[in-house]
């Protein structure tokens, strides 16, 4: 699955199996998420013009859930 998120604003959180270095990991501003075929995911995320990567494998995944964030104007 891809998916670019044109106006729209979205957050991950991404946890981890044991054998992994963290829990869980928080991604803000995402511009977009792909699967690969053997089930890893990349996030591309932050600012546009100069985008960070998160690239991780099926066996350092436990969940990935990837939400619509409604931001407050205040």
């Amino acid at each position: 699955m891809e998916s670019e998120r044109g106006d729209r604003v979205y957050s991950a959180k991404i946890y981890y199996t044991s054998n992994f270095r963290t829990h869980a990991e928080t991604v803000d501003n995402i511009i977009s998420w792909v699967c690969d075929e053997n089930g890893g995911v990349t996030i591309t995320f932050g600012d546009q013009k100069n985008p960070m990567i998160i690239k991780r494998h099926k066996t350092d995944i436990e969940d990935v859930h990837i939400f619509k964030v409604n931001p407050a104007i205040f």
